[in-house]
């Protein structure tokens, strides 16, 4: 992902000044890259199992450490794992015999797909460190 080095640095030095606040914006960033990621995760015809299944954790605080995670997955950790790594090597049966026969998946709504959580943290990171310090008030 991109950014983060530079992201974690920052939050690094704020944290050890303001670790509540900092906590608390973080989960506000985690829920809202969590929405967006939810907009981009396909649904399947016959549920919205993997979709419903995106969860912010509570935040973490270990030491100098502060994090918050992001997941997909419980009922639906299987699916979960072969639509964001497609193609992979957790693609089920069926798919790998799709793309034998040279076929594609065909996402059922516009804009989902593959990569739904890593695409909706990487398009956050540009302006995260500007709307976390905003959340922070600093």
């Amino acid at each position: 992902m991109r950014g983060v080095p530079n992201l974690l640095a920052t939050l690094k030095r704020i944290g050890d000044r303001f670790p509540d606040k900092v906590l608390a914006a973080l989960y506000h960033e985690g829920q809202v890259v969590m929405t967006d990621a939810k907009r981009r995760t396909p649904v399947a015809k016959d549920g919205g199992t993997l979709r419903a299944s995106g969860r912010v954790h509570p935040p973490e605080r270990h030491g100098r450490r502060l994090s918050v995670l992001m997941s997909f997955g419980g009922a639906a950790d299987a699916y979960a794992i072969a639509v964001h790594e497609t193609p992979s090597e957790h693609d089920p049966p069926s798919w790998v015999a799709m793309y034998e026969q040279g076929g594609t998946i065909d996402w059922t709504s516009t804009g989902t797909g593959p990569k739904f959580l890593e695409g909706a943290i990487n398009d956050a990171m540009p302006d995260m460190t500007t709307r976390l310090a905003a959340r922070i008030k600093l």
